[in-house]
């Protein structure tokens, strides 16, 4: 965020003037980098369900991701308290506004959960999923019939498009604590996608065989997207396109995921165990290192490689002495050999 000429939310760090090839990337992951997660968390639900039960799954859910959620979010609360007091009070529009003495009879600002806001939709999603498993195996045809369809790819991004016109552009991640509607009507969609996709695993032949025309698709989308953004384009068509490229490059993405990742691979395997304790620490390790490398004044490409090189290096080689081995790696993904 920090170096992007269009920021996706307000920021503590802004840099004056932004790349526009950092925004582009920026925007791009934004498209697949969530419903990517909730499509695959789907998928692992419906396996969990499959082959434990639904008692079970419910149980392993309030473990691996209610209760990390609740010991991280009071942690992370005060991280992020004692980096804002750390960073200059002029740094940024954000730093000035926190800085500043409250509005007498200003409604106050919601509870927020920070980017742990993932976490509060996935539990919905999986209670939703736990639910779902009681209704009639008859209101589950339609749905076998539409997987299997040839033109599913075509119709499925216009479920996306209702949510996403509710949203400004780019929207707002939802880090309320009460809970949005639109995730579920965006971010739902995936999630239920990747649940469907385990009972009907054939479908991926599908993707396989419509690879390279979803891929030609994204190249072609994704600079009109960002070039979207830059010119404020008409808002029907950043939808579309919105709705399109999320569901394609996602799809895209699983399916080269399938092709490379088709056999035990032990690097891969342990970055998949570490991802989980890097998501939850990652954000207050960025602002630190944005708010001391926004007082060097180098080169905006140095330090943003600074940024990004320092926080996996930091969360990675913390998972590695103070989480894998210890209760809080058990505690997110279980004893690890």
């Amino acid at each position: 965020h920090a170096w992007s000429a269009r920021l996706h939310v307000p920021w503590i760090v802004e840099a004056e003037p932004g790349s526009w090839l950092i925004a582009g990337f920026e925007h791009i992951s934004h498209l697949f980098r969530m419903p990517l997660f909730y499509a695959l968390a789907g998928f692992f639900a419906a396996m969990m369900i499959a082959r434990r039960g639904v008692m079970a799954f419910v149980s392993n859910r309030l473990a691996r991701i209610a209760l990390p959620f609740v010991i991280a979010l009071p942690i992370l609360a005060i991280a992020f308290f004692n980096v804002l007091r750390s960073a200059p009070p002029d740094l940024s529009p954000m730093t000035q506004a926190l800085r500043a003495p409250p509005i007498p009879g200003a409604p106050r600002a919601p509870l927020q959960v920070f980017h742990l806001w993932f976490l509060v939709y996935l539990i919905w999603f999986c209670g939703l999923a736990a639910l779902a498993q009681r209704a009639p195996p008859i209101l589950w045809r339609p749905l076998t019939r539409l997987y299997r369809s040839r033109w599913t790819l075509l119709w499925l991004p216009l479920l996306l498009m209702p949510a996403i016109a509710s949203q400004p552009m780019p929207a707002q991640a939802p880090t309320a604590l009460a809970p949005a509607l639109w995730p579920f009507g965006y971010y739902g969609v995936f999630f239920a996608l990747g649940f469907g996709l385990y009972h009907h695993r054939d479908a991926l032949n599908q993707t396989r065989r419509g690879f390279a025309a979803i891929t030609g698709v994204c190249v072609i989308g994704a600079p009109l997207f960002v070039w979207g953004i830059a010119t404020d384009a008409a808002p029907a068509l950043m939808v579309g396109l919105h709705g399109y490229l999320s569901m394609y490059l996602t799809v895209a993405i699983w399916t080269l995921g399938l092709r490379c990742f088709d056999r035990p691979i032990p690097w891969a395997r342990y970055l998949s165990d570490a991802s989980y304790w890097i998501y939850l620490a990652h954000l207050p390790v960025v602002l630190w290192l944005q708010v001391k490398l926004a007082q060097v004044a180098w080169n905006p490409w140095l330090e943003f490689s600074i940024c990004v090189a320092g926080t996996f290096a930091i969360t990675l080689i913390s998972y590695a002495i103070a989480v894998r081995h210890t209760p809080i790696g058990w505690l997110l993904n279980g004893r690890r050999s």
